[in-house]
């Protein structure tokens, strides 16, 4: 008797479930398709036969004359743009800069040469180019913003410290040391009297939990080295490196080159 009472609610009450289930989910289904309409804009679709890695932006060839490998970009010239730089001069607010025809980026010519002040002569020279915090690189490139009456260097006030993708777009493995010194021609790269390679802040930055340290989390920022710094090994992590920001030795410290724009 009791097994009939079951089999009779269950083929009562059945259907009422898989009614309130099947609203369930198609209020959870609409929630998922809400939620795709709105990040839809933001996806990122990598086609099987590109890289995975890849930039927002163009990138030129690596200028490397001689292929490793074959196959490799040494292997090929101009591949998949030729490097070109425009210098510019505004003769109204002043300022140099170098603009990247391929990456779309606007770059500060020379160094800058203290905290919150860039160079301001063709050639770069008068003055001396600054070590500094990352922090105070930070400000340095937020400063060029105001100059002017807020105009901005050379005109420009979206003055910003590089990505690390974007600062090693002007790593050039066609020259020692490794930048176009024609366009660039403060760039430092002889660690004489500094101790240590010179570096040049990148706006990447990376936490780590240092388990049974006092200070929990170490902040690390990404740098740039010019050249090469010292391995002359060609790889991606001899001109790159992380190093702690938390601390306020020499050694971590870095020049400054800002940037501005790019393209799509």
């Amino acid at each position: 008797m009791k097994f009939l009472k079951i089999i009779i609610f269950l083929a009562i009450f059945i259907p009422f479930i898989q009614v309130f289930s099947g609203c369930q989910d198609d209020s959870f289904l609409e929630a998922i398709n809400e939620e795709e309409d709105f990040i839809a804009p933001y996806d990122v679709i990598i086609p099987d036969s590109d890289l995975i890695i890849t930039t927002y932006f163009n990138i030129a060839d690596t200028g490397y004359p001689d292929g490793l490998y074959p196959g490799d970009d040494g292997s090929y010239q101009d591949v998949p743009y030729k490097r070109s730089f425009t210098p510019k001069h505004n003769t109204e607010t002043g300022g140099y800069i170098v603009e990247d025809n391929v990456t779309g980026f606007t770059w500060t010519k020379c160094t800058a040469d203290g905290v919150n002040s860039m160079k301001s002569t063709e050639d770069c020279s008068g003055s001396t180019a600054v070590e500094m915090s990352r922090s105070d690189a930070v400000a340095t490139c937020q400063s060029l913003n105001s100059l002017n009456s807020n105009a901005g260097y050379a005109g420009y006030n979206d003055w910003r410290l590089p990505s690390l993708a974007e600062l090693f777009t002007l790593v050039d493995f066609g020259n020692t040391p490794y930048v176009d010194e024609t366009f660039f021609p403060d760039t430092v790269t002889d660690s004489a009297g500094l101790g240590h390679y010179p570096a040049y802040w990148t706006s990447k930055l990376k936490l780590y939990y240092a388990a049974g340290s006092t200070t929990i989390l170490n902040e690390y920022g990404w740098v740039v080295y010019f050249n090469g710094g010292g391995a002359w090994g060609l790889k991606l992590t001899d001109f790159v490196e992380l190093i702690n920001v938390n601390t306020g030795a020499i050694a971590n410290q870095g020049f400054v080159r800002c940037v501005r724009g790019g393209n799509n």
